[in-house]
């Protein structure tokens, strides 16, 4: 939409809201198509969605005494109850923290929320041009979020695994086929992105290395929490029903709802089978990192997560069921569906109200001026904050950003951040550096000043001072035509 000159907030909206509204829908399709229960369906995407934790026990810690507590939930820095670090709350609200800030997660779950719907009706009908569609769509999603892909691919293993044990003696080898299939066509289209991307990139530096109970773990082998109270106090309850739900026979549950008992062994096999990848999932990101960063294993815990949700949805419907008659289940229902949401419902709140400025007045004068005066390929000596304003509001090229855009992805850019500081503090020093890097302007803001101890006298009195406006100051280092 962009580049076919679309606004730049309208092309974030419009695709952002298509992708968002395609994964809710991937997910409520992927919950009916293992449950076929309208109730299993409406709680497991309130849980998934609205996910979080216990985290809210900490953050209202202390609310009577002090009721502007309250208030930081909404205004504070890392102080939601799905994310603070310092508490060892890492579990993040999904809508939050990953769906509209990673975008290339959320293009990620709109291809693996239809792949487990495919493979869901691939085992039910066991029809082999289902497997086959399967196979080129995942084939495909190496290059849109490989997490996503290996996740996949995990919870196909758990579920051929699952299927072919369970099959007739004389099915076996028919069940094996229809998944080599599937995985054959996957691995043939997958495999040249991953040896291009993925697996150099996890090789590089030794990133991939075990490591027990993900972030839980001190690097040293010893827990922060306890493992138990970690899983529980991050993901909520229903962290201890996953279990039970991949196992319960549902086949009573279906008798009391509408249409008998029919479908119900199919629908127990595929939630046993989807059951048994989500914890092959979950157990491989418990014991390898991936990446350098620790904590991108979410990226596969979450796949494990929408997986299971559905069948936790419907065994709190068989619970449902079971307690009928027993006073106080509706306030049992509310006060379960209130812990398991409320988190999560305190993160969204505080995205809704939270107001924050990205630039200030100074830099998005100072960008228009630069867009409006200066050549295209302009180079930047600027500060390595987040939000730059050089970067993102001109497009202009800076000498170095933020470590945290690609470091993690096997680029390593100390040395550009070194020399980024030698250039703004001993200009006087760095002719060589200037020229090396091509540096036609340099850049000076609050964040600069207060990053670096910036020689801004030497860029006075060498340098040509073409705009200025409150806190941000712009030099040109050769005189402008």
């Amino acid at each position: 939409m962009l580049l076919f000159g679309s606004p730049l907030a309208l092309s974030f909206t419009v695709s952002g809201t298509l992708m968002l509204a395609l994964v809710f829908t991937g997910f409520v399709l992927f919950c009916w198509r293992i449950t076929r229960s309208a109730a299993a369906t409406v709680v497991a995407t309130l849980l998934v969605f609205f996910n979080g934790g216990l985290g809210f026990l900490y953050a209202l810690d202390g609310v009577g005494k002090d009721p502007s507590r309250f208030l930081e939930i909404f205004t504070g820095f890392y102080k939601t109850p799905t994310n603070q670090p310092d508490l060892n709350l890492r579990w993040v609200n999904v809508i939050c923290d990953m769906m509209i800030p990673q975008r290339t997660l959320l293009c990620g779950w709109m291809a693996l929320l239809p792949a487990l719907y495919l493979l869901a009706t691939a085992m039910e009908t066991g029809a082999a041009g289902t497997f086959a569609a399967l196979g080129v769509w995942a084939g495909a999603m190496p290059m849109i979020h490989t997490h996503s892909f290996l996740g996949l691919g995990l919870v196909s293993a758990g579920a051929m695994v699952s299927r072919t044990v369970r099959a007739p003696r004389e099915e076996r080898l028919r069940t094996l086929g229809r998944f080599a299939l599937y995985g054959g066509i996957a691995v043939l289209l997958a495999l040249p992105q991953l040896l291009t991307w993925a697996v150099p990139q996890t090789l590089k530096g030794g990133a991939m290395h075990f490591l027990f109970n993900w972030v839980n773990n001190r690097g040293d082998g010893r827990l922060i929490d306890g493992y138990v109270w970690f899983w529980v106090k991050n993901v909520g309850l229903v962290w201890l029903l996953m279990a039970p739900a991949a196992l319960f026979d549902d086949r009573a549950l279906r008798r009391r709802l509408p249409g008998g008992a029919e479908g119900a062994r199919d629908t127990r096999a595929l939630r046993r089978a989807i059951g048994l990848g989500a914890l092959c999932v979950y157990a491989v990101a418990e014991l390898i990192v991936f990446q350098p960063n620790v904590y991108d294993n979410n990226k596969l815990f979450y796949v494990a997560f929408l997986a299971m949700l559905p069948a936790v949805g419907l065994y709190l419907v068989n619970l449902w069921q079971r307690l009928a008659g027993v006073h106080g289940r509706c306030l049992l229902a509310a006060m379960f569906l209130l812990v398991s949401t409320l988190s999560g419902g305190l993160s969204i709140g505080r995205e809704v109200v939270s107001n924050y400025q990205l630039f200030s007045a100074d830099e998005v004068q100072a960008a228009a001026w630069v867009e409006g005066n200066l050549p295209a390929d302009a180079v930047f000596l600027t500060g390595d904050e987040h939000n730059n304003a050089i970067a993102a509001l001109t497009g202009r090229d800076i000498v170095c950003g933020t470590g945290s855009y690609l470091y993690f992805h096997g680029l390593d850019y100390s040395r550009q951040a070194f020399d980024e500081q030698m250039m703004l503090e001993s200009p006087a020093d760095c002719a060589a550096l200037f020229e090396s890097y091509g540096v036609t302007h340099v850049f000076l803001s609050s964040h600069e000043r207060r990053a670096y101890a910036a020689d801004e006298a030497w860029f006075e009195a060498n340098a040509e001072k073409v705009f200025a406006a409150g806190s941000v100051a712009i030099y040109a280092l050769s005189p402008e035509d």
